[in-house]
């Protein structure tokens, strides 16, 4: 295999490709929102997932959505419950006042409520808090009013407020279907019908409504039945995540059961990460620890994490999902995509392009990885000496099935800051592959010789790649 020369630093590259995201986001006004680049270039990914050809993605809206009308938030719910079950104790035993002061130090909300609800030990007090916790509300909620302005498929919800159905109901004029999780023959069929065409949009109560507190999911012993003994409730949940792209928000991402689903899901999906989260982040160590979180969700998880600044009562989550709404009707159309001419010259390559002038071989190469014939593999390792630059493998092959057999010469087409337009490598034992040397990640075009055909990567995009790769 032939080694090229290293390239030229492309900082000028990074700096157009920063003041293109800068560009798309200023009608929007939401740049103070995010935080950095990859906030930014994730949000217009899941942007284009809303105009893709295929469904577009499944919204799983928690507490977070609702606070701005006034409903409480985990944190604000499980103080209230403290203070219900502990504010009138006389603290007579140290052991017993060590006990309460330690409980409010517990991540685990789930077990921390059921504590709460068995010092309580009157069921007939709880219903009657978590009846006066939600009361229906009389403001108008901006955010779902947005969200449902989207081309959402069906709607998620760990909630326990109607404020979905009302927002729908006030902006389509006709009712939200709703399922109820807890009945396996309507939630079975719902999921068996859910990607049909005629199929209306579906709001899911997964942990019950608040017009019914006694079905409402809230602590340990509610959740051992509603995921564990209820029969099929998790694996239902489950295929969800596995089976279409979800939008999270309002959500933290803490919930120990929802994200051992994800994990499984992450593990048996071959498509990498998919799913979507709008997370605020207020505290500064959060802030300062977003890079190694956005990557533990990212692999652990398979979900793309778009962190951002609240604002009072998460004002600022509106914004964003207005934002998606604004670009979703901006764009009417698909991404042109086209073929290159049979013989690729470099002035085809190199040439500025008006819709990706940082990334001119984006859709210039019919914009798939892979086709029913020949298929890619990219592999990116860092340099053990220089770490800021990445080897990247490409190697193209057969697809396992079909009956194409590779042969020839494959020639590889380069972003501008490379020495030259074009390199190439010959098969051998059914693989052409080539290593690259560079800082971070662009697209790159293929021609397969034999049968004259083409294929497109886009380097950013590869399940796995370091952070720091995709967004230089």
């Amino acid at each position: 295999m032939v080694r090229r020369k290293r390239q030229s630093s492309p900082n000028s590259f990074r700096r157009q490709a920063s003041a293109q995201v800068r560009r798309e986001l200023r009608p929007f006004r939401i740049n103070s929102v995010l935080f950095d680049d990859a906030d930014k270039v994730f949000l217009q990914r899941l942007g284009r997932l809303f105009v893709a050809p295929r469904a577009p993605p499944v919204a799983f809206v928690g507490a977070g959505a609702s606070t701005a009308v006034g409903y409480p938030t985990w944190r604000m719910l499980l103080e209230q419950l403290h203070q219900l079950a502990f504010g009138k104790l006389k603290m007579t035993s140290g052991n017993l006042s060590a006990y309460v002061s330690s409980l409010r130090k517990y991540q685990d909300v789930a077990w921390r409520a059921q504590e709460y609800r068995d010092a309580i030990a009157n069921e007939k007090l709880y219903l009657k808090f978590l009846r006066k916790q939600f009361p229906r509300g009389s403001k108008k909620n901006r955010l779902l009013h947005a969200l449902v302005q989207l081309p959402i498929r069906h709607y998620l919800t760990t909630n326990y407020d109607q404020e979905l159905e009302r927002a729908y109901q006030e902006v389509h004029g006709n009712s939200l279907r709703v399922v109820d999780w807890f009945d396996p023959q309507r939630a079975a069929e719902w999921i068996s019908h859910w990607g049909d065409h005629d199929e209306p949009p579906t709001c899911v109560y997964l942990h019950g409504r608040m017009d019914e507190p006694s079905s409402m999911v809230l602590t340990e012993k509610d959740y051992q039945q509603a995921y564990f003994q209820a029969n099929g409730n998790a694996q239902r949940l489950a295929a969800v995540l596995l089976l279409q792209p979800v939008l999270f928000l309002g959500f933290s991402l803490t919930d120990p059961d929802l994200m051992a689903l994800l994990r499984q899901a992450n593990a048996l999906c071959l498509e990498g990460a998919r799913h979507y989260a709008l997370i605020g982040l207020g505290k500064r160590s959060e802030i300062a620890s977003r890079y190694a979180e956005r990557a533990r969700l990212r692999r652990k998880f398979g979900v793309n994490a778009i962190f951002f600044r609240p604002g009072d009562k998460y004002e600022n989550l509106e914004k964003i999902v207005s934002y998606l709404v604004e670009a979703a009707k901006q764009v009417s159309a698909p991404a042109k995509v086209e073929s290159p001419p049979e013989r690729v010259t470099e002035q085809y390559c190199w040439s500025r392009d008006p819709i990706n002038p940082s990334d001119p071989l984006k859709g210039r190469f019919g914009g798939r990885a892979e086709t029913h014939q020949w298929q890619s593999r990219v592999r990116i390792k860092r340099d053990i000496e220089m770490p800021r630059w990445f080897h990247v493998n490409v190697q193209i092959s057969a697809r396992p099935g079909s009956r194409a057999r590779l042969s020839g010469r494959v020639d590889f087409f380069v972003h501008p800051t490379f020495p030259q337009y074009r390199y190439w490598a010959f098969e051998s034992k059914g693989v052409a592959q080539y290593t690259f040397y560079c800082l971070g990640s662009f697209t790159l075009g293929v021609q397969i010789h034999k049968d004259k055909s083409f294929l497109e990567i886009d380097l950013a995009e590869i399940d796995g790649a370091p952070l720091d790769f995709q967004f230089n």
